[in-house]
């Protein structure tokens, strides 16, 4: 892989596997290991991660999906990075043409500041939350209405060490959105 004019190796290991042991339930998981790039300091590094996941069909109309994915990236001095990220999702579904869903997003990162080039933060957290609520009005047309928000973390350093690390709101966003398909 050629990044930034140098060149990296891609050898790598991939997996994926599932199962469905009943109608109303899935269990998935995905992975990789192997060779890896540090984008932030353009240089090669061996990268891990894996993706669990759970699907629930609570009857023919609501649904439950949970995923959590775990990502580490090791360079030459030591662990670049931890990252976990889980998802969880719910959606209902009213009719063929209408339904609602909710979505939230936990992100958690682990970084060895001093391997990096430039300033990063030793830990950060972030929290999404969305609701959305979608009508098809016919074939063609689709509305949206929805709602989101997102939450971080605000650290203040004190020689070092975190004094403060509770999360505040940084932005939110009621939503519309008309979408149509043309023919042509």
């Amino acid at each position: 892989t050629r990044y930034n004019t140098s060149n990296f190796r891609n050898n790598s290991v991939m997996f994926y596997g599932g199962v469905k042991p009943t109608g109303w339930l899935q269990l998935n998981a995905n992975g990789s290991y192997g060779d890896n790039i540090d984008y932030s300091n353009t240089r090669p590094g061996t990268g891990a991660s894996i993706s669990p996941s759970v699907v629930i069909n609570a009857g023919s109309r609501l649904s439950f999906d949970l995923n959590h994915n775990i990502a580490k990236l090791d360079v030459k001095p030591g662990r670049l990075y931890t990252a976990n990220v889980s998802n969880f999702k719910v959606e209902y579904q009213f009719t063929k043409r209408m339904f609602f869903r909710t979505n939230l997003q936990w992100t958690d990162y682990q970084r060895n500041t001093d391997f990096y080039n430039y300033d990063v933060e030793q830990k950060s957290n972030k929290l999404f939350s969305q609701l959305l609520f979608s009508y098809k009005i016919n074939p063609r047309t689709v509305f949206f209405l929805g709602y989101s928000d997102n939450y971080q973390n605000r650290n203040y350093r004190d020689d070092r060490r975190i004094v403060d690390d509770s999360l505040i709101q940084t932005n939110r966003a009621i939503f519309t959105k008309i979408g149509y398909a043309f023919q042509l």
